[in-house]
């Protein structure tokens, strides 16, 4: 009898660093399964299960202090698929506590549904995010993206008492939406790699554009 295929919970590419693919699968899978928030739950579960997205581990990703992100991965034998890419290194840190492991991957799957729902550009999720290449209405969409990820993600973690795992969650539970916005401005202005656009976030910060 014919074996059904069932994408597991990783890419079978595998990376010479901290853990197998599939080691650091199931801790994925546990930070999921376990997760608070059920409707997250278990449309990951979902999305994974039955390869709609990928999960794709490397040593570190983006910014050093960056545990996932959503990406287009090339991959060997699907192409190019829609992938959330997961630091093996942030995964394993101990200091990291569990809950806010989860936050972050409940912020990512907010990033998952505005490319699979469409609501946003692919080239959020395509690395297109060099400033050099960015124009004041790519900024502003970056911007809104980003947005409609942080505050659900800032409201969970104030409702499961969890707002001492991350600065930007205090912001939020202090001064609310439009201080949120204020805050997430300031950091993208005071980036080297935004310089240019520094004025524009400050500006930006209190005028929405929901794209």
């Amino acid at each position: 009898m014919a074996k059904k295929h069932k994408q597991k919970w990783s890419l079978k590419k595998k990376y010479p660093n901290l853990m197998s693919d599939s080691e650091a699968s199931l801790i994925v899978k546990d930070l999921v399964q376990t997760h608070p928030h059920e409707a997250m739950r278990r449309h990951l579960d979902y999305l994974v299960s039955r390869g709609i997205i990928f999960l794709n581990f490397q040593d570190g990703i983006g910014g050093q202090n960056t545990l996932a992100t959503v990406v287009y991965a090339n991959t060997p034998t699907h192409g190019t698929v829609l992938a959330l890419s997961i630091s093996k290194k942030h995964l394993v840190d101990p200091a990291t506590p569990k809950i806010f492991k989860q936050l972050v991957i409940f912020h990512e799957w907010h990033h998952l549904r505005q490319q699979l729902d469409r609501t946003k550009p692919e080239w959020l999720a395509m690395g297109v995010k060099d400033p050099g290449m960015m124009t004041e209405e790519m900024i502003r969409i970056f911007f809104e993206a980003e947005m409609e990820a942080y505050l659900p993600e800032c409201e969970l973690a104030v409702e499961l008492d969890a707002i001492q795992t991350y600065p930007l969650y205090a912001v939020f539970a202090n001064g609310g939406v439009s201080e949120l916005r204020r805050h997430l401005a300031e950091v993208y202005a005071q980036m080297p790699r935004y310089s240019k656009f520094a004025a524009l976030f400050r500006s930006i910060a209190w005028t929405p554009t929901l794209t």
